[in-house]
């Protein structure tokens, strides 16, 4: 009886996980997408270009953000250099956004947004 009731409590703890990581109080989920960018370059894509890309494929979102991955690299020019585009979206929309080559949030947990002057 006792190890029914724990493994009963540790499937439905896990249930509450997903692959698209958790949500947000107001139901969205985070993604984001790298945006190609590298060190001493202007290059890569820019946030409103990303926004326009999930427009275009009809994803509404709530949240749109300059930001990190906050990975470490290598100081050398032409080296990724780590800046990403952070979104929230609706749950439903997430197979779409990655087919477009977004990605949930939850798989850069030390991404963080900064001001997009600093990108």
């Amino acid at each position: 009886m006792h190890v029914r009731m724990v493994l009963a409590g540790s499937l439905l703890a896990l249930t509450g996980c997903s692959e698209a990581g958790p949500t947000t109080l107001d139901g969205t989920v985070g993604i984001y997408q790298d945006a190609g960018s590298t060190q001493c370059q202007d290059d890569g894509w820019s946030l409103d270009q990303m926004k326009q890309q999930l427009e275009e494929a009809g994803i509404p979102f709530t949240d749109a953000a300059c930001g990190t991955d906050g990975r470490e690299y290598s100081a050398m020019c032409g080296s990724p250099d780590g800046k990403i585009g952070l979104f929230e979206i609706a749950p439903k929309h997430l197979q779409q956004a990655r087919a477009l080559g977004f990605d949930a949030r939850a798989k850069v947990p030390d991404a963080t947004s900064v001001p997009c002057s600093q990108w």
